[in-house]
C-alpha cells in the first residue's frame, strides 16, 4: 500500500511539474536590438594579437614569465586608450586589473564583469597536435587560433572592445561598472580573483 501511495505521489508531482513547465511564460525582457557599427576587422586584429602573449599560469609561481604579463598589460593600455584615460585602473598584486567606470548615479548597485587573461600551459608532448601554434593568434578560414580563445582572453578583449567603443561614442553609464581581470585563475586565482 505504501508503495502505491508513493507511486501516486510521484505521478502527481511529475504531471504538475510538466504542466507548470509548459504553462509558465518567460520573464526575460525583450532585448534591445540596437545596431552597433563596430570595426570587426580591428577587433579581430586586437584579439589575435592578445593571443600571442604567453601569459601562462604555472602551479609553480616561480615559473611565471612576469615580463610577459607586463607586456600584455602594456598592450591593453596601447590598444584601448580611451579606457585607460577615462576609467580608474588599479593593479592588485601587480597583475590583476580592476577598472572602475564611474556612473552618473553611483548610489545605484554597481555592475561587475570578470574575466582572466592567463592561460594553462600547453601539455608537454601535445605541441604537434596544434594545427596552428598555440600562441600564434592565427586567423584562418574564419577561425582564430591560440591559447585563450575560449578560456578566457576572449572575455577580457570583448569587454574592453565594447568599453572602448562606448567611450568613443560618448556613452556614460548610470551606475558604476567594474571590470575585473585576473592573472592566475588557471591555478585557483589566489592572487587575482581572491
Amino acid at each position: 500500500m505504501n508503495l502505491l501511495i508513493v507511486g501516486v505521489f510521484l505521478l502527481i508531482f511529475a504531471i504538475v511539474t510538466v504542466t507548470r513547465t509548459f504553462m509558465t511564460e518567460s520573464r526575460q525582457p525583450e532585448p534591445n536590438k540596437a545596431e552597433v557599427a563596430l570595426d570587426e576587422d580591428k577587433a579581430i586584429r586586437h584579439f589575435s594579437e592578445a593571443l600571442t602573449f604567453k601569459t601562462i599560469s604555472y602551479q609553480d609561481r616561480t615559473a611565471f614569465d612576469y615580463p610577459e604579463f607586463e607586456r600584455f598589460i602594456e598592450f591593453l593600455e596601447d590598444t584601448y586608450p580611451a579606457v585607460h584615460q577615462q576609467l580608474e585602473v588599479e593593479k592588485v598584486n601587480d597583475y590583476a586589473l580592476i577598472y572602475k567606470w564611474s556612473g552618473s548615479e553611483s548610489g545605484k548597485k554597481p555592475i561587475g564583469l570578470t574575466s582572466h587573461y592567463d592561460v594553462a600551459p600547453v601539455l608537454e608532448g601535445t605541441e604537434a597536435n596544434w594545427e596552428q601554434g598555440p600562441f600564434s593568434g592565427t586567423v584562418t578560414d574564419g577561425e582564430i587560433w591560440g591559447r585563450g580563445t575560449l578560456d578566457d582572453k576572449i572575455g577580457v578583449i570583448g569587454i574592453l572592445e565594447a568599453a572602448e567603443h562606448l567611450l568613443e561614442e560618448g556613452y556614460a553609464p548610470k551606475r558604476d561598472v567594474y571590470f575585473m581581470f585576473g592573472f592566475d585563475e588557471e591555478i585557483g586565482g589566489d592572487e587575482g580573483a581572491a
